[in-house]
């Protein structure tokens, strides 16, 4: 609706904060795929456990200490920051297939609501 109602707005963006949005972006775009998948699970677990041992709940016998949970915790993150830095830096500095991508949106008037034939 903005660029309709001024054009010439498309595309007035200094360099600097193009750069800066990219990078913001791109990074959060490769921290979901940084890790494994078992490394994600395990995070996701490690995280779990560790928010419900701030609520209170009692160590299982077998589990893990606290501190050992924390610092796993810690070396998986920084483990996924390092991965999608690093993935992110590899597309910024090829510029060249940084194309903008197209309005994968339908056409307005193709936009209307969809209700199938058995819908009352």
């Amino acid at each position: 609706e903005l660029f309709k109602l001024c054009p010439e707005a498309v595309g007035a963006m200094a360099e600097d904060e193009r750069q800066g949005l990219r990078e913001k972006w791109f990074t959060q775009l490769a921290a979901g795929r940084a890790l494994t998948k078992s490394e994600d699970k395990r995070l996701k677990l490690v995280e779990l456990t560790l928010t419900r041992r701030d609520g209170g709940a009692p160590t299982k016998p077998g589990e893990e200490s606290t501190d050992a949970l924390k610092r796993e915790a810690e070396v998986l993150v920084a483990k996924r920051a390092r991965l999608a830095a690093e993935t992110a830096r590899t597309f910024l500095e090829n510029k060249t297939r940084l194309t903008p991508l197209r309005d994968m949106r339908r056409s307005d008037e193709h936009r209307g609501a969809f209700v199938g034939k058995k819908t009352r």
